[in-house]
């Protein structure tokens, strides 16, 4: 289970990856119902990783399209929280390996939610001239009532491939019709663009700048349109075409579909958020990126504020699923997952305030106003940090991706000092959901062993 649950007043919401979708009583942990994913898409062996989005009685959800066996396009689906029934889906994207791994926002009787695709991994299967490539990433509005594509804003142009919206959620401030996005890398660009890049030219002078890559982009929530956008990088395209290895599990030699050049693969892999400034004016929207860079721009204008890099990238973070923030602080999981390119040393992170250095993962707290880091606290087993964090009441809650130890931590907001752990017995890849002094974090990943569970911890 890697989704954060979504909870109401009496019921948590989550899906899991054998391919289920679930209700249990959050004050009980009895099940109310659960059903296939499969039954909502028609696509067999399909299953969702995202947290359902609520509105009303109404829960929506993306799914991943089926394994790869039979990938089919990506949907998005709408179901009745009371009975489990089916509302309605909608096809999202029209390219086979497509899939929804983002959760939606939902603001005015509308869904945003971005697409992604398995394009980039098949591209280390399928090598040219066998491959071709046929996805670009998109924002799309829903209807909540009806699943109608009210619209669909791309991120890249046509001509250019990748681009994908698939770090946990979005933001959006109603008052200013705005809904934040980020986005990927590229995974192939025209010729031109490398012919340019090659004989000497620059990003600015060889890339579209309709290209937005590895971007925080601001659209009008009614229609579409790219109020702004900004890069996290001058350029970046790659795609697993140009060789992976993860130790112990698999390795994949590079292959004729790498571009030349090539960048790091470091996509904005969570969704913006809003915080800081003086009430609603004067804001800032920013995002951790895969590189370990924390970004914060004007959400009116896109200008940088300021921008930290609090940990060393990879293919894998960085930082990447989702931070928190109580209004003053961010809280940051850092994975410092090395697998930059085909090579696999984590980096090493200065921890702050002196605390040396360490190859590991854990999180960080970093001034929401200036960027400064607060505090750096690496994970007590020594494993990657991947999971989306949540903050309450002064405590940040976190968990670690150890395979067989997979731990969920308390941390003190003003220090990083753990205050408790618990030996989930597998994999934690999951945010962890609070409410009425419970919280709510499932264990087992498909990147790891262990068990697929949903805990209740009280506060």
């Amino acid at each position: 289970m890697t989704a954060t649950p979504a909870l109401d007043d009496r019921y948590a919401y989550f899906p899991d990856s054998a391919g289920y979708l679930y209700k249990v009583d959050r004050k009980t942990g009895k099940l109310i119902w659960k059903n296939l994913v499969s039954s909502y898409t028609n696509i067999p062996n399909d299953y969702a990783r995202a947290t359902p989005a609520i509105s009303g009685n109404v829960l929506i959800l993306g799914n991943q399209s089926g394994k790869l066996s039979s990938p089919q396009p990506a949907q998005v689906f709408a179901v009745d929280k009371n009975t489990g029934l089916r509302l309605w889906h909608t096809q999202v994207d029209s390219t086979t390996y497509s899939m929804v791994t983002q959760s939606a926002v939902i603001a005015n009787g509308t869904a945003f939610v971005g697409t992604t695709s398995n394009e980039e991994l098949m591209a280390a299967y399928v090598p040219p001239p066998a491959w071709q490539w046929s996805f670009r990433g998109s924002v799309v509005a829903l209807d909540v009532a009806t699943g109608a594509i009210k619209w669909q804003t791309y991120t890249i142009p046509k001509g250019y491939f990748g681009g994908s919206v698939w770090g946990s959620t979005g933001a959006v401030d109603v008052d200013r019709n705005t809904v934040f996005m980020g986005s990927g890398n590229n995974w192939a660009v025209p010729q031109a663009v490398l012919d340019c890049m090659n004989s000497g030219g620059t990003p600015t002078s060889c890339i579209d700048p309709n290209d937005h890559f590895d971007s925080i982009l601001a659209l009008d929530m009614t229609t579409g349109a790219v109020k702004w956008s900004a890069r996290g990088l001058p350029y970046d395209t790659w795609n697993v075409g140009c060789g992976l290895n993860v130790p112990g599990v698999f390795t994949l030699p590079p292959n004729a579909n790498c571009p030349n050049p090539k960048g790091p693969d470091w996509d904005f892999a969570q969704g913006p958020m809003l915080f800081g400034g003086n009430g609603n004016a004067g804001r800032l929207v920013g995002a951790g990126q895969k590189s370990g860079m924390f970004w914060a721009f004007d959400e009116d204008t896109g200008a940088l504020r300021w921008s930290t890099q609090v940990a060393p990238g990879g293919l894998t973070g960085g930082l990447q699923w989702g931070s928190a923030n109580d209004g003053q602080f961010i809280y940051v999981a850092v994975s410092n997952s090395g697998m930059t390119g085909a090579g696999t040393t984590p980096g090493v992170w200065q921890l702050a305030n002196g605390g040396g250095t360490t190859t590991s993962g854990g999180w960080a707290s970093l001034n929401a106003n200036s960027g400064a880091v607060k505090w750096t606290t690496p994970d007590p087993l020594a494993s990657r940090a991947e999971a989306a964090v949540s903050v309450a009441n002064g405590v940040v809650f976190g968990c670690n991706l150890d395979y067989t130890n997979g731990t969920m931590y308390a941390l003190d907001s003003s220090n990083g000092k753990v205050l408790w752990s618990f030996n989930s017995g597998g994999a934690c890849n999951a945010g962890p959901a609070i409410a009425d002094g419970v919280v709510f974090w499932g264990s087992g990943s498909t990147s790891g062993p262990g068990p697929l569970k949903l805990f209740a911890f009280g506060l």
